[in-house]
């Protein structure tokens, strides 16, 4: 997949990771018997020797996630609906609600925007990770695990990660488990009648979760996932930034 070079500090950095040092060593397993060896592919990444193959997976994923979800998101418009009207047509609006049915694609396809922005961030974690020696196991890292641990940083990245924490990926992160562990997204369709104005809003898709306090969070489609890709190109930006700058680029 190429890559999608749509911000400055995503574009330094493709330019110069190819010039980083790397270094080969030949890893040996085996017992006295039966001895074998593999070449193994080091990059010097942030003071450190990180396999080759399991860096560039954090990246590749990173990119081939987003691209999904910027797909997801094409997709999903053209099935959104917000309409307003007034007078006898908000009669229409009411009937129009009645009849929405909810198409199995689209479910499959607001799921999956949700899951690959969700990878993203947990993908940025590892990198995360690696750049301030957090020293988290791989297979244990997430988006969670990196905000418990960067909060006691002070540096410009931190704070600017723990804001969007509180802005928005905490949201995120509480949707995304809700549909992952517990129930499928729920979908309704809306109406806004704003009495003051004589007229009404009909959004056609929502999507709603119930919180710990029997709330439901309930979100328009496609303005919250507009909302998402536009926070999450600007953390993105400012993640290649803090790459950047620990590689001296």
């Amino acid at each position: 997949m190429k890559i999608l070079l749509d911000n400055e500090e995503k574009r330094k950095f493709y330019s110069n990771f190819k010039n980083l040092k790397k270094i080969s060593k030949l890893k040996r397993w085996g017992n006295k018997k039966i001895s074998r060896a593999n070449r193994i592919e080091y990059i010097e990444f942030t003071g450190k020797e990180i396999e080759e193959d399991r860096l560039n997976n954090f990246f590749n994923v990173l990119e081939n996630r987003y691209q999904i979800a910027l797909y997801c998101l094409e997709e999903i418009r053209k099935d959104c609906e917000i309409i307003e009207k007034n007078g006898t047509g908000i009669r229409e609006l009411e009937e129009k609600m009645k009849d929405n049915n909810v198409d199995i694609e689209f479910v499959i396809k607001c799921e999956y925007f949700i899951f690959a922005i969700s990878s993203c961030l947990d993908n940025i974690a590892q990198i995360i990770n690696i750049i301030y020696n957090f020293g988290i196991p791989c297979e244990y890292v997430k988006i969670s695990g990196i905000y418990k641990k960067i909060k006691k940083r002070r540096d410009n990245f931190s704070r600017y990660l723990l804001s969007e924490w509180k802005r928005w990926i905490d949201e995120l992160r509480f949707i995304r488990n809700k549909m992952t562990h517990h129930q499928i997204i729920n979908f309704s369709s809306h109406i806004d009648h704003q009495i003051k104005d004589e007229k009404a809003i009909f959004t056609k898709y929502c999507i709603s979760a119930s919180n710990n306090r029997n709330k439901d969070l309930t979100k328009q489609l496609p303005t919250y996932f507009d909302e998402i890709i536009k926070n999450y190109k600007n953390l993105n930006s400012e993640f290649y930034k803090k790459v950047n700058s620990a590689l001296k680029f």
